[in-house]
């Protein structure tokens, strides 16, 4: 006989998790004249409770679909891995560079001597932190779904082509090779459209250096 027989009229072979269930909730097994005293059997139905509850998270937590992965292709050098998941790094020496790339997103040339994070990715949303270097990127996605954080600042695609670097003092330069670029930091915003660049410096955030009009909304208040 099977295990399965057991649940049904226990003929079957039990399954040594079963019995270990079977003792675990047997003082709330039913007793012919026996009052109901929901109180006292309160803080074990609560625990069994709890016990499935963080068991299913983590199950879930494990087993949850991941975002989509950039693909990682060696424009000169090579690269060490070829795909970039959640949490991932690429980094390039003076003699190296990449091309990342994501069908539904876009793509990012990384130039030598940079480092760029993967922080998250979602089918819609995409946010890369670049610690230092160059990147360019090209985003055909819908705007706010590409974002790449910088050390003063966070740079948001509103459907554009940009070129991003970052140097050692942490200083951002964005330049707008068309559509529009937003930089954030603390609640304010400068919009960079087509052939303007600007600069932020860490602790200040963006503007006003600019090649070109920025339209920069502030925060109330300021």
């Amino acid at each position: 006989m099977s295990n399965n027989d057991y649940l049904w009229d226990r003929l079957g072979d039990p399954d040594p998790e079963i019995e270990k269930l079977e003792t675990l909730l047997a003082p709330l097994r039913y007793r012919p004249g026996q009052q109901f005293r929901p109180r006292r059997y309160w803080p074990i139905a609560v625990g069994i409770a709890a016990t499935v509850l963080v068991t299913v998270g983590t199950v879930w937590v494990a087993t949850r679909p991941q975002g989509p992965s950039w693909h990682v292709v060696a424009v000169e050098g090579s690269p060490k891995q070829q795909r970039m998941s959640k949490g991932g790094a690429v980094e390039t020496d003076a003699a190296s560079r990449l091309r990342l790339k994501l069908s539904t997103f876009g793509r990012v040339d990384v130039e030598p001597n940079t480092r760029l994070k993967l922080l998250e990715t979602m089918h819609d949303e995409q946010c890369m932190v670049l610690a230092h270097g160059k990147i360019h990127a090209l985003i055909w996605a819908p705007p706010h779904q590409f974002y790449v954080n910088t050390p003063s600042a966070v740079t948001v695609d509103l459907g554009c082509s940009y070129t991003l670097e970052v140097d050692k003092t942490g200083e951002g330069t964005v330049r707008v090779d068309f559509g529009w670029v937003a930089f954030e930091d603390r609640g304010k915003e400068s919009f960079i459209p087509a052939h303007a660049m600007c600069v932020t410096r860490p602790g200040k955030g963006p503007g006003p250096e600019v090649e070109a009009p920025v339209y920069r909304k502030a925060a109330a208040g300021d």
